[in-house]
Parts: C-alpha cells; structure tokens; sequence
C-alpha cells in the first residue's frame, strides 16, 4: 500500500471505537447476506429455545438495580458508621440523603457491582447464573 492508503487507513482506525489492545478485524458493516446469515441463526436459536425472553431480562435488571442500591447503602452506612437500625432509627434513607446526592452528582461512589462470565459478554443462556463481584472503598 502506498502512503496516501496507509495515512486513510490510519484515519478510519482512530475514529473506530476500540475493545481491548488489537485492531478490529475489519470495520465494514454487514453485507446482505451476512444480514440474510443472522435471521436464519436467530430463528434457529429461538427454535432451541436459546434467547432469553424479554421478562426474565427485565427482571434481571431489576435484581441488578436493587443489588447495587443495597450494596451502595451498606457502604455509605460503612463510611458513616450507620447500622442498619441507625438508619431505620434516623427515619432517612441514607441514599436520599443530601450529601449522598450530591456526591452522586459529582460521580462519586463508594461501591459498585460489576457482572462477568456469560451475561457479561451477552452469551448467557435461560436461567442463567448472574455472576457479579462487588469494589468498595477501604472504609467497608
């Protein structure tokens, strides 16, 4: 390739979102067959049974919410030295709290969950484990 190709070449690569260290193998979309190729797949994959219906996504979502809604209290109640029972005591949702708001206005945060294996990467079957691991800070 000469010069002129290599300079476009490079050009498309630095506006093409990237995942991980390498280069994408190509950044052309998909052809019509290809297109023609992936509903035939997907009506074989709903044949067996293999998509996860729209409910249980929702509802795995919704898990996920609450999960890191609890997760995020119990390390605000760390930092604090809230107890359960404090909080209750207090009459207040440390969430809602003021500082907490604001806090989550300037993007911080104390913990956060984070899913891995198949659901992380969307290749999670029906009734699937959800697999998470939870970072806080040093105060929890």
């Amino acid at each position: 390739p000469d010069e002129e190709e290599k300079k476009g070449n490079e050009q498309v690569m630095s506006q093409v979102k990237r995942f991980g260290t390498t280069d994408p193998i190509s950044t052309s979309g998909p052809t019509p067959q290809d297109e023609k190729e992936t509903r035939e797949l997907v009506k074989v994959l709903r044949s067996l049974d293999l998509y996860v219906p729209d409910e249980e996504s929702r509802h795995r979502e919704e898990v996920l919410i609450a999960l890191s809604q609890h997760v995020t209290r119990w390390a605000l109640q760390c930092l604090h030295g809230w107890t359960y029972d404090e909080e209750k005591a207090r009459g207040e949702d440390i969430l809602e709290t003021s500082e907490y708001q604001a806090q989550l206005e300037e993007g911080e945060t104390y913990a956060r969950i984070f899913t891995f294996g198949s659901f992380r990467l969307g290749t999670h079957r029906r009734h699937a484990l959800l697999l998470l691991y939870c970072c806080c800070c040093c105060c929890c």
